[in-house]
């Protein structure tokens, strides 16, 4: 799967964007139906924020990185959702959770894709203090209703009026998948979609084995 990465070339193709916004797509980095599987070219033993780093969008390519892994290891931006599904408000509670954030673009095939994946990581983690925040941002807010509808988003999505949020982020491809800890900590950005999960089983697991500690 590749990702839409911000840059200055427009898209000429209405299905892809509209006239005159400022993104184009890359196909050169493939994340792939398994994550764990994904070759990047880096070493094995390569890890970003302790995590291997096949699991990242360009994880190999440190330099395309150098902005947004400045958040590793650092406290979250603020988040603001205000978010609503089917025209319905939605409270999202992550006090205290673990979060996922997905940033996306109406416009990126790969964001599209990721659709199915979210759904089912909203299911299989609702009762495990998991929160997912899902921020659409960039042109084509306004057909945020239309794709909910279209693509069966069965979770609650915020709009990101001005891009507010993504810029807080330091987010330049779509989509782009953090995982916040429980203490308000990005732990990992800019993940491959596969592999929000992959990080959040390990959280899960360093929670749980910290309750075990006398």
């Amino acid at each position: 799967m590749a990702a839409c990465v911000l840059g200055v070339v427009t898209l000429v193709s209405a299905a892809m964007a509209q006239v005159g916004d400022p993104v184009t797509p890359i196909d050169g980095h493939e994340a792939g139906k398994n994550a764990k599987a994904r070759e990047s070219g880096a070493p094995a033993s390569a890890t970003i924020g302790g995590f291997p780093s096949q699991w990242f969008y360009y994880g190999n390519q440190p330099a395309k990185r150098a902005d947004i892994d400045k958040l590793t290891g650092k406290p979250a931006p603020e988040l603001k959702p205000a978010a609503s599904l089917h025209g319905k408000a939605q409270h999202i509670a992550t006090e205290g959770k673990i979060i996922v954030v997905d940033f996306w673009a109406t416009w990126c095939p790969p964001c599209l894709k990721s659709i199915p994946g979210n759904n089912e990581l909203e299911k299989k983690y609702k009762d495990k203090d998991v929160a997912l925040v899902s921020i659409c941002t960039a042109n084509g807010q306004d057909q945020l209703s239309k794709v909910i509808q279209e693509h069966g988003i069965e979770y609650p999505v915020s709009k990101d009026a001005g891009d507010k949020m993504a810029k807080a982020w330091h987010v330049s491809f779509y989509p782009t998948y953090a995982v916040v800890d429980k203490k308000g900590i990005v732990r990992a950005i800019g993940l491959a979609p596969d592999a929000a999960g992959m990080v959040v089983d390990k959280l899960l697991q360093e929670t749980a084995d910290a309750q075990k500690q006398p």
